[in-house]
């Protein structure tokens, strides 16, 4: 998570099993928490080809431990708060979702004449 010390739950939901039937989540999210935790860098702003403006927020819903299994909540509702990290960030190491290391190759200054960038079709 970049910039972002806790999670931001905002919600939660519970795995629903009824016979004869595939197993399905009911979400619930909590309106008055995701206002007060919504800053404007965690909404995703696009144009789709129709020239109309889209906002996007990304949530992620993930099983809770099993000691924190309850009758009404089996799984919790955060906001996706990862960030990519710079593809180039002067030779250090870029992180994963998960906060590990990604090793990078050395970039390299290369002559760009010997390199045919056409497309051939």
């Amino acid at each position: 998570m970049t910039g972002y010390d806790q999670p931001l739950y905002v919600g939660q939901a519970k795995e629903v099993k009824a016979e004869g039937r595939y197993p399905f989540l009911a979400i619930e999210i909590d309106l008055s928490e995701l206002k007060e935790k919504l800053t404007p860098d965690l909404i995703k702003t696009w144009t789709d080809k129709q020239g109309r403006e889209r906002r996007v927020l990304k949530l992620i819903c993930s099983p809770v431990k099993p000691e924190n299994i309850t009758e009404y909540r089996t799984h919790s509702i955060k906001i996706d708060t990862w960030k990519p990290a710079q593809r180039y960030n002067e030779g250090k190491p870029s992180q994963n979702r998960a906060g590990g290391d990604i090793s990078r190759g050395t970039i390299h200054d290369s002559d760009k004449s010997q390199f045919d960038d056409s497309v051939p079709f």
